[in-house]
Order: structure tokens, then sequence, then C-alpha cells
């Protein structure tokens, strides 16, 4: 939720939430049945390292836009036959580690759109129920999560635009492989047209139906 005290910021909030998460996950790995518990302090040490790294680098408004500069400029390097992306170097793994986990995130909107369009649903309808709960506790409401005023496809195409394109198309030219990124280009095709019918006849306000099943999603 929105944090009640002013000066805290929404990264504020994500990161005091991310961090709970990592601590209780930590708390976990030291019960006795959990297989971390027989690690040497030295993995141990390794593995609480990366865990940390990997999910607070996933904050979408903290450092993302930053992660997504770095990497731009790695792998203009590799590009241009400077420095060729190498997976045993530290810092080269690391960065690949990252955007594997930033693309995992999001991986959604890299399915065909009859599936993208449910997760849409899926991920809308748990915005909006945090925007009601915060209407309720008189908390100011955050972005894109009132369902009094929400435009699906205008919020959709710029998540896409903006987030969505440019990591993808930093793994793609990794990986050397643009099915995802061909397939997010159409999903944003798609959204842009929806935007585009919503001026014709708009329908602020709603989210994407619900499906009568979600077996297909996975």
């Amino acid at each position: 939720l929105s944090p009640r005290v002013p000066w805290q910021s929404q990264t504020s909030g994500q990161y005091q939430r991310r961090v709970h998460g990592v601590a209780t996950c930590f708390q976990i790995l030291q019960h006795p049945k959990c297989n971390s518990s027989t690690a040497s302090s030295d993995e141990y040490g390794k593995v609480r390292k990366l865990i940390i790294e990997l999910v607070l680098v996933n904050l979408i408004c903290s450092g993302h836009m930053s992660f997504v500069a770095e990497a731009e400029k790695r792998l203009s390097q590799a590009e241009k036959g400077q420095r060729p992306f190498d997976f045993e170097d530290a810092k080269d793994k690391g960065m690949f580690e990252k955007m594997l986990i930033k693309c995992a995130d999001i991986s959604s909107q890299t399915r065909k759109i009859e599936i993208a369009r449910v997760w849409t649903h899926l991920v809308l309808e748990e915005f909006c129920n945090q925007g009601d709960l915060e209407m309720k506790m008189n908390l100011p409401v955050s972005p894109n999560m009132n369902r009094h005023e929400l435009n699906v496809p205008k919020s959709q195409s710029g998540f896409m635009k903006f987030i969505c394109r440019p990591i993808i198309d930093k793994l793609t030219r990794i990986i050397r492989d643009k099915t995802w990124l061909e397939i997010l280009e159409e999903n944003i095709k798609y959204w842009n047209l929806q935007l585009f019918n919503e001026l014709v006849k708009p329908s602020v306000g709603q989210i994407p139906t619900k499906p009568k099943s979600r077996n297909h999603i996975l």
C-alpha cells in the first residue's frame, strides 16, 4: 500500500516490502529441513548476496532505467567488437542474471496476445484491489490502481513501450533470438489499436473481462 508517511515515496515503500520478503526468505533458509542449512559459510554468503541483488534490482521504479542504460552501453561495446560479452566475466554474468530476473517479471507480455491479455487482467485486478483498499483507508491511490479511472490500453501501451521493450531488446541481443521481442511488438500493436478505439468509444475504468478458465495461461 502507499506509505502513510508523506515523505516516504513509492520507491521507499516497494524497497521496504522487498527487504521484508528477502529477510523472510533467509529465515526459511535457516530451517533445518532446507538444503541451504548444509551449505558452507562461503556458499551461503554467495547465495545470500545474489538473492539480495536480484530481488532489489527488480524494483521497476528504482534504478530500472539506469540499469537499462548500463546494459545498452555494455552491449554497444560488445557489438562494436571492443569487448565481447563474456559469461565467464563476473560483471557480465551478473548483468545477465539481473536481466533474466527483470525479463521474467514482465514475460507475460512476450506471450501471444490471447495469453498476455489474461495475465494483464490478473495483474490489473490485483492493482485495482490494492487501489480499493487504499481508498478505504483514505490513502493516496497508487498510479494505475484506481479502477474508476484506469485506461487499460493506454497503461498497457506505455508500460510495454517504455518498460518492457528496452529490457527485452537487450536480452534478445545477448541470446541472439528475437522471438520474444517480435511477439512483444505485436502485442504493442494490439494495445495501440485498442487505444485508438478508446478515442472513438471511451471505456475508462474497465479492466479486461475475466476469462472463464485460467487453465491455459501457463
